[in-house]
């Protein structure tokens, strides 16, 4: 991949458990900032997610949040496919959230990069984690649409005025193999934002607490 500068925007492996999975975490928790873990001071104002959810095995519990945190994704209609750890042994990696960043793009309007919002990673990986623990095989991850300008948002006809895309808290992506309604149903398991389910993608963002079902 080439080395692409990301613009400031203001704004290892799971534990496979043959038992029910049960994934909970309150929004205050999941938006709870945390000096120690930023990346840099520059990115002062991006969410994260350092409590662990609750499950009724303790060592799952406590290992969740806290193992490395790594992210198999794709881009709609590009090839090649991106795996890396964005959060290891206690820390971001600031190198593959940079990567994230890229790959959240624009690819509508001069591929435009910002600096994401890392809830939306993090959301992402618990989703995406929560699928590996439910044994599905290779749940890559394809995003549909990531970071907007407003110039673009502007253009697609039904977007929302002021969508969270144009600020870098939201992600448009399904998951192989996955059945939308599952996605569906672990984003609003976690009640951290919006979740909007469309025929062929979900819609999640780290916006106010609220879902609904678009054509």
């Amino acid at each position: 991949m080439q080395n692409h500068a990301v613009r400031q925007n203001t704004g290892c492996r799971g534990v496979n458990n043959n038992a029910e999975v049960k994934l909970a975490v309150n929004r205050r928790d999941f938006l709870k900032m945390s000096g120690g873990l930023l990346l840099g001071s520059s990115l002062a104002g991006l969410t994260l997610l350092n409590s662990p959810p609750a499950y009724a095995n303790d060592v799952i519990q406590n290992a969740f949040w806290r193992q490395n945190r790594w992210l198999h994704l794709q881009r709609q209609g590009q090839s090649g496919t991106l795996e890396l750890c964005f959060f290891k042994d206690g820390q971001y990696d600031k190198t593959a959230y940079q990567r994230l960043c890229w790959l959240m793009r624009d690819v509508k309007d001069a591929n435009t990069a910002v600096a994401v919002d890392i809830g939306v990673f993090n959301l992402l990986y618990g989703i995406q984690e929560w699928a590996r623990m439910l044994r599905y095989e290779k749940p890559i991850i394809t995003i549909n649409s990531g970071y907007r300008t407003q110039r673009h948002n502007n253009s697609i006809e039904g977007a929302a005025k002021h969508s969270l895309h144009m600020q870098a808290r939201a992600v448009d992506y399904s998951m192989n193999g996955v059945p939308l309604s599952l996605l569906r149903d672990m984003a609003r398991y976690y009640a951290v934002g919006g979740v909007g389910e469309y025929p062929t993608f979900l819609h999640i963002d780290t916006g106010r607490v609220r879902h609904w079902k678009g054509k």
